[in-house]
C-alpha cells in the first residue's frame, strides 16, 4: 500500500486507518526489493516490494530518504535471513540438486527482475520463484558452466 512508512504505534489501534483498508501481504522469502526510480522519485522516498511468485507488489513511501533506506535494509535484511530457507525449499522439489547460490539479478534492457539459481553445473533463469517440480526443471534460460 502506497503510504506513509513510520515506526509501529506503540498500542494496537482499534479502529482501522482509511489508509489501510487495502493491506497487502508480501512474504520475504524471495521478495524482490528495489528502489528503482519507479514512479519518479525526485525525493527519493519510494521503493518497492515484489512478491516471489511476481504476483503482489506494493510501493512504499517513507516520510524521507533516510528512513526510506532505513525500511528498505530492513527488508532486504529479512530477506537474506530466508535465503537458506528458500535454497532447501528448491532442494527439496529437486533432491540432489547442488545450488550455491540465489538471487534477483536485473535483465539488461527490459530493467525486469530474474531469479538466478546457480547449480554445480548450470546459471538457471526464472522470471518467479520455481514452486514445483516442473517449474525448477523448466526453467526460462539455462546457461550450462564450462568445466576444465
Amino acid at each position: 500500500t502506497p503510504s506513509l512508512l513510520d515506526s509501529p504505534p506503540s498500542t494496537p489501534q482499534r479502529q482501522v486507518d482509511p489508509v489501510m483498508k487495502e493491506t497487502r501481504t508480501i512474504p520475504l522469502k524471495m521478495c524482490y526489493v528495489t528502489r528503482r526510480q519507479c514512479p519518479p522519485d525526485t525525493e527519493d522516498r519510494y521503493f518497492e516490494v515484489v512478491s516471489a511468485d511476481r504476483k503482489q507488489s506494493a510501493f512504499l513511501r517513507a516520510k524521507d530518504p533516510a528512513m526510506a533506506q532505513s525500511w528498505y535494509n530492513a527488508i532486504q535484511a529479512g530477506c537474506a535471513a530466508l535465503l537458506s530457507s528458500a535454497k532447501d525449499s528448491l532442494r527439496a522439489l529437486q533432491p540432489g540438486m547442488d545450488i550455491t547460490h540465489i538471487g534477483w539479478i536485473i535483465e539488461q534492457g527490459s530493467e525486469r527482475p530474474i531469479l538466478a539459481v546457480l547449480t554445480d553445473r548450470d546459471l538457471l533463469l526464472y522470471s518467479s520463484l520455481p514452486e514445483s517440480r516442473e517449474s525448477l526443471n523448466s526453467p526460462d534460460k539455462s546457461h550450462p558452466l564450462i568445466t576444465t
